[in-house]
């Protein structure tokens, strides 16, 4: 009877332990070089060839001058939330983790589902997925996303709840989105990884992404998707 009570003791840590989700990947096996956030090292980010080429492909200009000032500025606002687990990327992207999801890391070719805040760095909404009633989808790497997006996605695990905080030229840059996001604007946005819904192998690039409803109320916030999203032809044929 005794010896019961103790198998039942070892086994129920061994049973929780075996539950437990599984544990994040160490910097070095992630698929983008991160860095846990230090001031020093993150004000010395700058974009390499890789990041440079996805930028242009979205069609932003890059000013250099201005993407300091941004590091320097989103590393101050940083260091107030010294409480919460932080990295960046090479490109100046940072993330931080607020909860870690259990599923697996997602590679360049998955559909993914989200639900997102967009926010400036000073707090002023600027997208929601709560706005369409609906999450957001889109393929991983291709280009239908801000770069950032691409870039951070590849560190997160399924699942996860997080936040990225982009320089403008890992968003809109120097174009913004008229009426949503001005020129050089440092973006904010805070997701919750719902799931992979589709394998890299079965999605297509010029698969139907989130349709966007044409009525008046939602007019108004189609320009402020932080994707980059073919609108539906809606013409009669």
């Amino acid at each position: 009877m005794i010896l019961n009570k103790y198998f039942i003791l070892l086994l129920v840590p061994f049973l929780l332990f075996s539950c437990k989700k599984k544990p994040k990947k160490s910097l070095e096996e992630l698929p983008t070089q991160v860095t846990v956030f230090e001031k020093e090292t993150y004000l010395q980010s700058k974009l390499d060839s890789q990041a440079i080429l996805s930028i242009n492909s979205f069609g932003n200009q890059i000013d250099s001058a201005v993407y300091q000032l941004e590091i320097d500025s989103i590393s101050k606002t940083i260091l107030k939330q010294k409480d919460k687990e932080t990295f960046h990327t090479k490109s100046g992207n940072l993330y931080i983790i607020e909860e870690y999801g259990g599923g697996e890391y997602p590679v360049k070719g998955d559909v993914i589902e989200v639900k997102v805040e967009t926010t400036t760095l000073d707090g002023k909404n600027v997208f929601s997925t709560t706005q369409l009633k609906q999450n957001l989808q889109f393929i991983l790497g291709v280009g239908q996303v801000v770069p950032a997006w691409d870039e951070v996605f590849l560190n997160v695990q399924e699942g996860s709840k997080f936040q990225i905080v982009a320089p403008s030229a890992m968003s809109y840059g120097s174009k913004g989105i008229i009426r949503s996001i001005a020129p050089n604007t440092i973006l904010k946005y805070d997701i919750i990884f719902e799931k992979i819904i589709q394998p890299k192998n079965t999605a297509s690039k010029d698969q139907p992404q989130l349709k966007i409803k044409e009525n008046n109320k939602e007019s108004q916030q189609k320009d402020a998707l932080p994707v980059s999203i073919k609108k539906p032809d809606t013409k009669k044929k």
